[in-house]
C-alpha cells in the first residue's frame, strides 16, 4: 500500500475513531439536535468527525487484497530462490504469480533452472507424487532442443511419454504434495499430446542415425511413443488426433494440411470431414 493511501486511510479512520469516543462519552446524537444553534464542544467536534468522507469498502478492499498479493508472491519467490523443492517444482508445473516486478529474462531463467533442479533431483526414481513435475521437465527440456539436439530431444520426450502412462500418475495428478492439483485434467491432457506431438516431428524430419519417415505426417499418423496415458480412456484415440494435428501445424507452420485436410490416424480420417474419394476434398499430402 502506497504512503500517500496509508496517509488518507489513517486520516479518516482516525475521524471515525474519534466520533465513536464522543458517541459512548455520553454525545449522543438525541442529545445534539442538528438545528440547534448552540452546541457543546462535544457535539460539534462529534460533527466535525462524522464530516470526514466515508472510505470506500470497495477501495479499502482492494488495498488489502493488493497488499496481500504482493507479500503472497514476495513468499513464493523466497521459497524459490531457497530452492525448496516444493516451491520448484510448483513452478515447473506453471510458475505463475511471481512478483510482478521481474522482468520476463528473470522469469525465464528461474523456470529453466526449475526444471534443471527436478530432473536432477528426481530423474532417477521418481515418487509418484513427483510425476507430473518430472514429466513436464522432461517434455520442456526435449521440446527445446528438437533444433539444437534432436537425439537428446527424443530421449527426454520418450521418458515423458514413459511417465504419462505410469499407473502410479493418474493420483498423483491430485496431488497437494508439489502442487499438481492446481491444473485441471485438460492441461495434462494438453501436456501429453504435445510430447506426442514433437515425437511425430521429429520421426518425420528424421534424427541422426535415423532416416526420415514422411509418411506419418501423410497418411499413417500413429503414436511413437507409449501411449495412452494412464489417465486417458474412452478419449484417447480422439487426443491422438489432435496430438496428430499439432505436429502437422508445427512442422507445416500453422497449417492443418495443404489441402485442408488434417492428417490421419491409422489410416482413418476424422469422422467429422467428408469420406474419402467423395470429390469433396482431397487427401493429397506434399
Amino acid at each position: 500500500m502506497s504512503h500517500t493511501m496509508q496517509t488518507w486511510l489513517g486520516r479518516h479512520l482516525r475521524g471515525l475513531i474519534a466520533s465513536s469516543g464522543l458517541l459512548l462519552s455520553g454525545c449522543a446524537t438525541s442529545n445534539c439536535n442538528i438545528l440547534s444553534t448552540s452546541h457543546s464542544f462535544g457535539c460539534n467536534a462529534m460533527y466535525a468527525a462524522l464530516a470526514v468522507p466515508m472510505v470506500p469498502v470497495a477501495l479499502v478492499s482492494n488495498a488489502v487484497d493488493d497488499q496481500r498479493d504482493s507479500a503472497r508472491r514476495a513468499e513464493k519467490w523466497r521459497h524459490l530462490q531457497a530452492g525448496e523443492p516444493d516451491a520448484v517444482a510448483a513452478c515447473v508445473l506453471g510458475c505463475y504469480d511471481l512478483p510482478e516486478k521481474l522482468s520476463k529474462e528473470t522469469e525465464h531463467a528461474v523456470y529453466e533452472h526449475s526444471v534443471e533442479h527436478v530432473i536432477t533431483w528426481w530423474g532417477d526414481h521418481p515418487l509418484p507424487s513427483q510425476m507430473p513435475a518430472l514429466m513436464k521437465a522432461y517434455y520442456y527440456k526435449g521440446a527445446t532442443m528438437m533444433a539444437s539436439d534432436p537425439v537428446q530431444a527424443e530421449l527426454y520426450l520418450r521418458k515423458a511419454a514413459a511417465l504419462s502412462v505410469n499407473p502410479q500418475i493418474t493420483p498423483a495428478l491430485n496431488s497437494r504434495e508439489f502442487g499438481a492439483y492446481r491444473n485441471n485434467l485438460s492441461y495434462y491432457n494438453e501436456l501429453a499430446e504435445d510430447i506426442q506431438a514433437n515425437l511425430i516431428v521429429l520421426r518425420y524430419r528424421g534424427i541422426p542415425g535415423r532416416e526420415p519417415d514422411p509418411a506419418v505426417l501423410k497418411d499413417r499418423c500413429q503414436a511413437i511413443a507409449a501411449w495412452p496415458p494412464a489417465w486417458m480412456d474412452s478419449e484417447a484415440k480422439y487426443n491422438l488426433q489432435l496430438a496428430c494435428a499439432f505436429a502437422y501445424m508445427r512442422q507445416f507452420e500453422g497449417k492443418l494440411a495443404p489441402s485442408g485436410v488434417p492428417a490421419m490416424i491409422d489410416g482413418v480420417v476424422d469422422p467429422l470431414l467428408p469420406p474419402k474419394g467423395d470429390g469433396s476434398a482431397s487427401n493429397g499430402r506434399d
